[in-house]
């Protein structure tokens, strides 16, 4: 009977996995890049009757999984996914408002100068 080399194995079935998921993900962005160019996506009805609820629905699941994480019952994945629904709800968000770059890195700048500033006044709250 030949052995197997179960490494090579596992090297080659997880390539042909990466190749796959990027393939998956390639493809993914590409359809949601189309979808961002159409017309349904650029309606009011589309803006304003699902993509504003659903941003605050995904806002509150990314909560939900934060406090899991107070408690040490929360769980990575579905926290890298819930962060991940939040980073599209928002970029959608950014094209609802007609928010520029230059004006969130702006905003960006002035928020985080304010936490910066409340960090040294309160330097406790780093303990």
């Amino acid at each position: 009977m030949e052995k197997v080399d179960f490494e090579k194995a596992y090297n080659e079935i997880r390539e042909r996995q990466i190749e796959r998921t990027d393939s998956w993900i390639h493809e993914t962005i590409k359809a949601a890049h189309q979808f961002r160019e159409s017309q349904k996506y650029k309606s009011d009805e589309f803006y304003g009757k699902r993509c504003i609820p659903l941003a605050i629905e995904e806002m509150s699941e990314l909560t939900k999984e934060l406090t899991k994480f107070l408690r040490d019952k929360g769980d990575m994945m579905n926290m890298l996914q819930e962060i991940a629904d939040v980073y599209i709800c928002l970029d959608t968000l950014r094209d609802i408002f007609d928010i520029s770059d230059e004006e969130l890195k702006a905003a960006e700048m002035v928020k985080y100068e304010r936490f910066l500033d409340g960090m040294n006044k309160n330097p406790e709250v780093t303990k």
